[in-house]
């Protein structure tokens, strides 16, 4: 498993020095979404403050689709502050969460908040707002909850996989 990590890892070197200041590369929806993912490249390197500034930039920009764009976007730059040792930014935006209503938000609230959670290093209640999540109906997809880098600090938990496999 180490050298699969390994493998991955110097993989994902290679994408940020394929992108990072390259004059030709457009700035379009396309390059968007390659930054938003090179955000979460820079996230599992541990290169938080890297991963920051990416999400910043994008948060600045507007997003493609404000309303959830935003709330992603946030919610890095907050996790990502809780990673770096911040934890006061991610305490804000989780109270900033719990404020939110958005219609027919399917549990992306919960989800979110379940890892700024998992940033803190809260198992609780990270584990707490996965239940919450999807009991709200959040959808399972290739890139959520079990493969969400997001929660890489409860993924070994016995409770994380059992809320997975009531579901």
């Amino acid at each position: 498993m180490a050298g699969q990590q390994d493998a991955a890892m110097n993989f994902g070197e290679k994408v940020i020095n394929a992108y990072v200041d390259n004059p030709h590369y457009p700035e379009n929806d396309t390059a968007y979404y390659d930054n938003y993912a090179l955000g979460n490249v820079y996230m599992a390197l541990k290169r938080y403050d890297d991963a920051e500034q990416k999400y910043l930039a994008l948060l600045s920009r507007g997003g493609l689709n404000w309303g959830y764009d935003s709330l992603y976007l946030k919610t890095q730059i907050a996790s990502a502050k809780a990673l770096q040792g911040h934890p006061q930014y991610a305490q804000d935006y989780l109270e900033e969460l719990s404020g939110l209503d958005i219609p027919y938000s399917y549990g992306n609230v919960a989800y979110h908040a379940a890892k700024i959670w998992t940033a803190l290093n809260d198992k609780d209640k990270a584990i707490a707002s996965v239940k919450m999540a999807i009991d709200e109906g959040s959808q399972f997809f290739q890139n959520r909850f079990q493969n969400d880098i997001g929660f890489i600090g409860i993924k070994n938990d016995a409770a994380f996989h059992e809320i997975l496999e009531v579901y």
